[in-house]
């Protein structure tokens, strides 16, 4: 109690409006992305304990009472995990938060603590064994301890995978066919074969915590939160991964940022970080990661089936190359993690943090979730605005194949304001040039007479690409049901120069429309965008 008492209670830097700037802009994006949702909530509680035993793990390193708040309070409003935590949602605190417990008690020498900790976070995720099997490498030298708390380790998980192999026969076939063994990450060609350097690089760091041999505990520590720095490299700058894992990296981050003798240096990279993060993220994850994460919030209803998707967050940024973006991003993840190097450390840990440092964590936190939800308000104003987005299906879950001559690809929508703006579609070109005409056409679904036509040759376009069709303001019947036609009419068209479009996955029960392909309705729609003005406007 009394260290959470000592966290709230930092006199400086930290002021009262930075706590309130805090709380006020946590509940806002709580509320506007993730509603008032109970699951989310105790995720955020979570969270905000995380910040206290980052303030625990700070205090043994020897920062001090401020400074160990000050560093709490930086890793709780680092951008990506207050866009993690607050924005985006999800689970992962309940990863994070046993990861910093078992740290905290390998600072502390508690090595049964620290395996419990640890082996509990298994249970949440895989990211937990690389910092543990570090960790245990960097502090226990023989063979026999390491392999006894190895196996202590995995009990858990063991467990766990037993139990549910006794009760998912298709989990037990998946796992029991070792043909299917992949870790997702970045690899080289070598010749014929490629080499997975995730898998590369975290052994690599495996092997430099073993052989490292330190002087006494606080250069182990330090050491520790520098090879920790080398994995999240690893993990997150050479392997695979989804939006919400990126908090695991924050607290270590932060900690490492602190423990170095220029804080202010990695304040500024975070907000680069985040800015290459964003960039990737609203492009790579459409429809996940961007402005309709807003849907799930207060405004959900009014914004439900895409309205919010008039203009995306991707169409207002300058970089849509998400190649680019993540490349950007994968190299600051290694300089923050490269450049935190021991020899670099503060001489005295429980000085205090140089003058303007509180100013680059504000500017951080503040300007770092700007680059968010500055772009999300603008796509949260257009939606308010005419003209409407009345339909819009932005997750490929599948494509429908191939467009060869004579094939009619469709979705039906129905009308809500009468007058139709423009229409996109998201095509699939097999990266290929296919120099192929596609005939795009609104038709009425009840009499099939054809309302617009439009020829639009597609060699332009690559994969993955909308094809944008101006409908110059059709008129329609509000409440009508109408057909986009999406048709190759071009003569001895064939697999090897075609197009397909792609859909979501099924969804039964569908009222407001219904993706119809060659004559048969489907379960599913198409990836399409419908955008009407009202009639009477």
């Amino acid at each position: 109690m009394n260290k959470i008492k000592s966290l709230f209670a930092v006199e400086y830097p930290l002021k009262k409006i930075d706590y309130i700037i805090f709380a006020v802009m946590a509940i806002c994006c709580f509320v506007a992305f993730q509603g008032f949702n109970i699951g989310g909530l105790i995720t955020c509680v979570v969270y905000l304990a995380c910040g206290v035993v980052v303030y625990k793990i700070a205090s043994e390193l020897g920062m001090g009472s401020s400074k160990s708040g000050l560093c709490a309070f930086a890793a709780l409003t680092m951008p990506i995990g207050f866009y993690c935590q607050f924005i985006f949602g999800g689970s992962m605190s309940f990863l994070l938060f046993p990861i910093l417990l078992g740290f905290y008690y390998w600072l502390k020498d508690n090595d049964k603590m620290f395996l419990l900790f640890f082996a509990a976070a298994f249970l949440f995720g895989g990211q937990a064994f690389l910092i543990f099997i570090t960790l245990l490498l960097l502090k226990r030298k023989e063979f026999s301890r390491i392999a006894v708390n190895v196996v202590l380790f995995l009990v858990p998980a063991l467990v766990k995978v037993f139990v549910r192999i006794g009760m998912d026969a298709a989990y037990r076939e998946e796992l029991l066919d070792f043909t299917k063994l992949e870790i997702n990450g970045s690899t080289i060609m070598l010749g014929t074969l490629s080499v997975n350097l995730t898998i590369v690089v975290a052994i690599l760091v495996m092997i430099y915590a073993y052989m490292k041999t330190t002087k006494d505990a606080d250069e182990q520590a330090k050491w520790s939160l520098y090879l920790i720095g080398l994995q999240m490299f690893a993990m997150f700058g050479l392997g695979g991964w989804e939006p919400q894992s990126l908090i695991i990296m924050v607290p270590f981050f932060t900690l490492g940022a602190f423990v170095h003798k220029d804080t202010k240096i990695f304040m500024a990279l975070d907000i680069l970080l985040m800015l290459f993060f964003v960039l990737f993220a609203v492009n790579a994850f459409p429809g996940v990661a961007d402005e309709t994460l807003l849907v799930n919030g207060i405004l959900g209803e009014k914004l439900d089936n895409g309205i919010i998707n008039k203009i995306q967050i991707k169409d207002l940024l300058i970089l849509e190359d998400t190649a680019m973006a993540l490349s950007f991003f994968t190299v600051l993840v290694l300089v923050i993690a490269v450049f935190k190097h021991p020899k670099d450390s503060a001489e005295v840990m429980d000085a205090e943090v140089a003058k303007g440092t509180m100013g680059f964590i504000r500017g951080r936190f503040l300007g770092g979730i700007a680059i968010f939800l500055a772009p999300a308000a603008l796509c949260l104003l257009a939606a308010t605005r005419a003209p409407y987005v009345t339909m819009y299906t932005p997750k490929a879950y599948d494509n429908v194949g191939y467009m060869i001559t004579d094939r009619q690809q469709s979705e039906v929508f129905i009308s809500t304001r009468g007058e139709l703006e423009s229409v996109e579609f998201c095509i699939g070109t097999y990266n290929r040039d296919n120099d192929v005409d596609i005939t795009v056409r609104i038709a009425d679904a009840s009499t099939g007479d054809i309302l617009f036509e439009e020829v639009i040759n597609v060699l332009e376009y690559g994969n993955y690409d909308w094809v944008y069709v101006d409908t110059n303001e059709l008129k329609l019947t509000p409440g009508g049901t109408y057909r986009l036609d999406i048709v190759c009419l071009n003569e001895a068209v064939d697999a090897t120069n075609s197009i397909t479009l792609f859909r979501t996955e099924d969804l039964a029960g569908q009222t407001h429309g219904y993706a119809y392909i060659d004559g048969q309705r489907q379960e599913y729609h198409l990836c399409v965008k419908i955008i009407e003005d009202n009639l009477s406007s």
